[in-house]
């Protein structure tokens, strides 16, 4: 999948480039914009795969011309078509985007803007904070359970009967098909796992390790095997038959028949869908997962393959997902109504927070009691083209806040799924006047903007070609 991913981005990538240059070449001609004979001929010559001691090889364009234009189907003159369509591309592109002229005040605004420092502040607002004191009373949990119904829902459940194929009932067959030369291969590829302390293991005192390793992997399959012979047998038999009482004693009479020895054939009682460990069973989500997704008309499952045994499941009974009682989502009805109940609190208050030290500030009065109640947290001054350090939380709400308030100035609150924060501008720092290299910061600036240039146009080409 992930090659396949690749072929189709790098596909994709190579038709949207011809598209583009295929526009470009329409929009050369329309503006009479050509690459000369003269120019085409000048860049083959110069090619440096067709130099020999500096000066150009009538033989080296000759061999290229036959050993790279022709077994592809393809003349010379078609290679020279070729040179001419990069040539002219390249023209339109420099006639485009040309030299910018920029001014002393374009660069260092542009040097200041990326290299100007935001001094800030943050106040965060977190529901987890206010939950502690949230109390309610069992009507007003009733109220928010009728409120929220659907998000209550009791899961699915299940009875089963399980035919289980022990991975360890098939050990001793899978060692037999073990070789000398299977280990040795195996010991040569993952000797790193054969080691006493820093000293590597011979290939003698490994094998054991290695045979019992390829004898799980083996035994597995062979389980998963003795599973998938026996479910086609037992769909054969249970299809026949309406009454599931019936359906359990053919079911369990065939797997004693044929596969006591390979483990046991249990009835479960009712399960939950997503049970993770069953009774009688152990740790195996795989047989939850699959329970549900059994139908009754056809009541026997594939094969699975599990930690410690292969599994055949016959449903014997399955109740659909329903609401849930109040008694029954008690506790996260309350979890739930308590968390929304705080989540509001942090955000209201991060929003009156907002308001009163818009006020002081404006006021021009000390909010410092103010900053003290929110637990304002300092943050290191940032390049303000980016944002706070990594270990920031909230780095991006931060620096995205901060770009659009004024120094001096407070945010709105800015909600999340925790709470809310409060971002104060304190200063922006500008970049010292001896650090402006002006020719660099010109270069990097010219090119930006050659860049813009060229990606506008091509926009506007790509517009039209469309619209035409």
């Amino acid at each position: 999948p992930a090659q396949f991913l690749q072929y189709v981005t790098a596909r994709a990538y190579q038709q949207n480039q011809l598209v583009d240059d295929l526009s470009l070449l329409k929009t050369a001609e329309e503006m009479g914009v050509r690459a000369s004979d003269e120019e085409v001929v000048d860049y083959i010559k110069k090619a440096q795969q067709l130099q020999k001691d500096g000066k150009f090889s009538k033989d080296l364009y000759d061999n290229f011309i036959k050993d790279s234009v022709v077994v592809m189907g393809y003349k010379a003159a078609d290679f020279d078509s070729a040179v001419r369509q990069l040539l002219t591309i390249q023209k339109i592109n420099a006639v485009v985007a040309g030299e910018p002229v920029v001014s002393d005040a374009e660069l260092q605004a542009y040097y200041n803007n990326q290299n100007t420092k935001i001094k800030a502040k943050v106040a965060r607002f977190k529901a987890a904070d206010y939950k502690g004191s949230i109390k309610k009373s069992t009507d007003d949990l009733k109220t928010y359970f009728e409120g929220n119904k659907d998000s209550y829902m009791d899961p699915a459940q299940f009875k089963i009967v399980l035919a289980k194929f022990n991975n360890v009932a098939f050990e001793a067959e899978a060692k037999k098909t073990i070789d000398a030369k299977t280990i040795e291969t195996y010991y040569n590829t993952n000797k790193a796992k054969y080691k006493t302390g820093d000293k590597q293991q011979t290939l003698e005192e490994a094998t054991a390790a290695i045979v019992s390793t390829l004898a799980k992997d083996k035994s597995k399959n062979l389980a998963l095997k003795k599973a998938d012979l026996f479910e086609a047998e037992a769909l054969a038999i249970v299809d026949e038959i309406e009454e599931t009482d019936e359906r359990v004693a053919k079911f369990t009479e065939l797997y004693n028949k044929n596969m006591k020895a390979y483990g046991e054939c249990v009835e479960l009682d009712w399960f939950k869908d997503g049970a993770v460990s069953i009774p009688k069973v152990g740790i195996e989500p795989a047989i939850a997962k699959t329970a549900k997704t059994i139908y009754a008309d056809i009541p026997v499952s594939s094969a699975i393959s599990g930690s410690r045994a292969a599994y055949v499941i016959l449903l014997k009974e399955k109740k659909e997902t329903t609401n849930s009682s109040f008694e029954t989502a008690m506790s996260k009805v309350m979890e739930d109504c308590t968390s929304k109940e705080a989540l509001d609190l942090a955000q209201s208050g991060a929003t009156e927070f907002a308001a009163a030290v818009t006020v002081a500030l404006e006021a021009k009065t000390e909010f410092s009691a103010i900053e003290n109640s929110a637990k304002f947290e300092d943050i290191a001054a940032y390049p303000s083209s980016g944002k706070p350090e990594a270990k920031v939380a909230n780095g991006s709400i931060i620096a995205e806040e901060a770009a659009k308030t004024a120094s001096g100035s407070v945010s709105g609150a800015v909600n999340n799924d925790q709470g809310a924060i409060v971002v104060f501008v304190e200063a922006r720092i500008a970049p010292e006047a001896s650090e402006f290299d002006k020719d660099k910061v010109a270069g990097e600036y010219r090119n930006l903007k050659v860049q813009a240039s060229r990606q506008a146009f091509r926009s506007w080409i790509s517009g039209n070609i469309t619209g035409n």
